[in-house]
């Protein structure tokens, strides 16, 4: 999640609800948490990639409080 969330909202100067607003959003979501979860497995440690990218969108949704805010 941090992979995903932290850097965009710094890049884009945006909170994280207005990600989910960000056009670009799922290609870079998704391949950021595929090269997470490829280099996981390689490693031992089971990942699911639908898993883990349903809790990022999950997680930009909870944390989108404040979003009415400037950054």
């Amino acid at each position: 999640m941090n992979a995903v969330i932290n850097p965009l909202t710094a890049l884009l100067e945006v909170k994280n609800g207005k990600l989910l607003e960000y056009g670009e959003y799922d290609a870079v979501a998704n391949g950021v948490v595929r090269e997470g979860v490829d280099v996981a497995n390689a490693l031992g440690v089971p990942l699911d990639f639908d898993d883990c990218i349903k809790r990022v969108r999950l997680v930009a949704e909870q944390t989108a409080g404040g979003d009415d805010d400037e950054r």
